[in-house]
């Protein structure tokens, strides 16, 4: 069966603006439906972890490793946190049955006109989080889950003495709130600030990372960017605002730092080659907070080149 080798959803700049949110930016993906594979070799080259399936393999593909694969009938293997992509998918009931198969860990974006969305989606919950991001004028839906089997998250500040905020699923049947590793609370006469229902925890990240700018714990991306997070926070900021994994974001260059008492800041390398380079950027927010380079500075014999 020949099928066409088309190309139905062409990116433009505010696509990749969003992309390049902090919630998005460091995911793996999979194309799901991708076709010949353009929106994946395009990710690709601007460094996204894309995947790309498809029930039937095009003759003259973008890309060479394309899975075939129905993913309404057969399981992808999905990490926590992955996110699949439909652009511009097959219409009617495909993207329902693959998000059954496949939502229980992961998440998904979906692309499309706004006319086709409730005919598409239709029994899922789900919401625009960017217009206007293709050629043909698309949006962005993020779904949020099936209906009718989404769990309720509340946005609620635990202790009234600190001024932040933090994500607990609401159990109804309990009355209590629980966090991912079901402790919790009796709900008591706390008012959340803001509600969502959600197929599950990974699809909870929170929105309050401009408020870790001033903490003493956190990360530093190879581009500069200071992720903070409170003491023992490290983990809980990767899983669950970059959506992603350690071992993940300390390969692509990530540097975890520590303040471990006072004046004194440690910062380590993770998993990487111990060979690899800091960016000059990330040297320079080092200095900034206070962390001193020990091997670049103390030691004549460091090869300053590596910095």
């Amino acid at each position: 069966m020949n099928l066409p080798d088309n190309i139905f959803f062409k990116p433009n700049d505010n696509y990749w603006k969003f992309m390049e949110g902090i919630h998005w930016r460091y995911r793996r993906y999979v194309d799901v439906g991708c076709g010949n594979g353009f929106l994946t070799m395009q990710m690709r080259g601007k460094g996204f972890d894309v995947d790309a399936i498809d029930w039937m393999l095009r003759d003259n593909p973008y890309i060479n490793d394309i899975q075939q694969l129905d993913a309404t009938t057969d399981y992808y293997d999905f990490d926590q946190n992955d996110c699949m992509i439909f652009a511009r998918p097959c219409r009617g009931s495909f993207v329902g049955w693959a998000l059954r198969h496949n939502i229980e860990k992961g998440e998904a974006l979906y692309i499309s006109m706004e006319h086709n969305v409730e005919g598409d989606l239709f029994g899922w919950i789900y919401e625009k989080v960017a217009d206007n991001v293709g050629e043909d004028n698309e949006n962005i839906y993020r779904i949020l889950g099936k209906r009718g089997a989404t769990k309720e998250f509340h946005l609620i500040q635990v202790d009234p003495r600190y001024e932040k905020f933090s994500w607990w699923h609401y159990n109804k049947k309990t009355g209590r709130y629980e966090n991912s590793a079901r402790g919790g609370f009796d709900i008591g006469n706390i008012e959340p600030k803001e509600i969502k229902h959600m197929q599950h925890w990974g699809m909870i990240h929170s929105e309050l990372i401009d408020d870790h700018e001033d903490e003493e714990h956190g990360w530093i991306a190879p581009n500069g960017d200071w992720f903070g997070c409170g003491y023992a926070g490290h983990d809980y900021v990767i899983y669950n605002v970059l959506g992603t994994t350690v071992e993940k974001v300390e390969n692509l260059g990530f540097i975890r730092c520590h303040l471990v008492e006072k004046n004194d800041y440690h910062f380590t390398k993770g998993y990487r080659d111990d060979k690899a380079k800091m960016t000059r950027k990330q040297i320079r927010v080092l200095e900034k907070r206070g962390y001193f380079i020990y091997d670049l500075y103390t030691d004549p014999k460091a090869d300053k080149s590596a910095y």
